[in-house]
């Protein structure tokens, strides 16, 4: 089958480019696992810079295309000549169109081909400050975004919603209940698994560590969602009782709060944990495997909405024990003290307390990190989430 795929976020062109979003870190893998099936797929994807039309990572072939108007429109949709013209002439061969980002002057076209959207999160999150910027980029998402995105919807022969329990803001929003599916996210796991001591000794190295610290990892943007603030907060909680630990904030800039990041750092120095916490910029997808495995524990300690990070299921592929803010949609992912744990939103101290339990109960974080594994194992393969995207355009 030929699929013309269009993500809401620049496809990276290597392995050694960070993903920044779980929105594209969901594309890029369905995407590759979908050439792993035999399908052939072509991405549509923004360029940073006049240089190259196209090229190929791992069998998917991408078309670049040089935004008009990338200042305005940063994040998950575009309004461009330049990818109306890609989409109409790859649209010719295409057997299916999978989007992550909502059509624009392509609705224009009469496009008679199935199309499946995937959408990842469907309540907007308190992620903007007051520049006049990203007030303006707001005021284009609520404008311009939000009704492109409804009229995709209407054209499309499915919506996924990736999470189970918000069928129902579809359903509010008038979509028909036999056109709303849910196929969750997905990790690849010939890539991401538990890597070997050598190499995990080799980046606990590169993070200055000694044997007996143990790592709190957080991998995310750094944008207000992410609750960066509270867990610095929380670490500082526990620290006091616990000394060896260290905190790794693995992220990217990629937020439409900009001033964001500087809260961080301030927050860090006026907590005294400059030598406690680390802050990796821009890692490589490649590394990623290798951070998530020498982590004891990865914090997801998001606020506000933040449905179905991927950095849990990738976490858990890598046998690390994930500390979770509990919401209704994340029961998709985490059983509790199965295989993670819940923490109430915004309470540092029960995060703080949990981590505690954790460490001075060693058994419990072996059983959860196996149970982890399997979940991933059993749920959310990359090659068994595409072939249910195969499977329900099959039928």
């Amino acid at each position: 089958m030929n699929i013309l795929y269009l993500p809401g976020y620049r496809y990276p062109d290597s392995l050694k480019e960070p993903l920044t979003c779980g929105d594209l870190r969901y594309s890029f893998n369905l995407s590759r696992a979908l050439v792993r099936l035999g399908h052939s797929v072509t991405v549509i994807s923004r360029r940073e810079s006049e240089d190259g039309e196209s090229s190929e990572l791992d069998g998917v072939r991408i078309f670049r295309y040089k935004s008009e108007l990338q200042k305005v429109f940063s994040t998950s949709f575009d309004i461009s000549i330049n990818r109306f013209r890609l989409f109409k002439k790859l649209y010719k061969e295409a057997d299916l169109i999978i989007c992550n980002s909502p059509l624009s002057l392509e609705l224009s076209l009469t496009i008679k081909k199935p199309i499946v959207y995937i959408c990842s999160g469907l309540e907007d999150v308190k992620n903007y400050s007051f520049s006049l910027g990203e007030i303006l980029g707001y005021l284009g998402i609520k404008l311009l975004r939000d009704p492109c995105k409804r009229k995709t919807w209407k054209i499309a022969k499915y919506v996924d919603t990736t999470a189970e329990k918000e069928d129902r803001t579809l359903l509010k929003w008038g979509i028909p209940a036999g056109k709303i599916k849910t196929i969750g996210p997905s990790v690849e796991l010939s890539r991401y698994f538990p890597q070997s001591e050598n190499l995990k000794a080799t980046f606990r190295k590169k993070l200055g560590l000694s044997a007996k610290q143990k790592v709190i990892l957080s991998v995310s943007r750094f944008t207000p969602a992410k609750g960066l603030l509270e867990t610095i907060s929380a670490f500082k909680l526990l620290t006091e009782k616990i000394p060896d630990l260290i905190l790794v904030l693995i992220g990217v800039r990629h937020s439409h709060n900009s001033s964001y990041y500087d809260n961080v750092i301030s927050l860090i120095q006026e907590s005294g944990l400059k030598d406690k916490i680390r802050i990796l910029e821009n890692v490589p997808e490649a590394e990623l495997p290798s951070y998530y495995s020498i982590a004891d524990f990865v914090s997801v300690f998001s606020k506000d909405y933040d449905p179905l990070p991927t950095t849990i299921i990738e976490s858990m592929a890598c046998g690390a024990v994930v500390v979770s803010t509990y919401y209704e949609t994340r029961d998709q992912m985490i059983q509790d003290k199965f295989n993670g744990i819940y923490v109430k939103e915004r309470d540092i101290q029960d995060w703080a307390d949990k981590i505690e339990l954790l460490i001075q109960n060693p058994s419990l974080p072996k059983e959860i990190k196996s149970h982890g594994i399997q979940v991933i194992q059993d749920r959310f393969d990359s090659l068994k989430v595409a072939q249910q995207y195969m499977d329900l355009v099959k039928s």
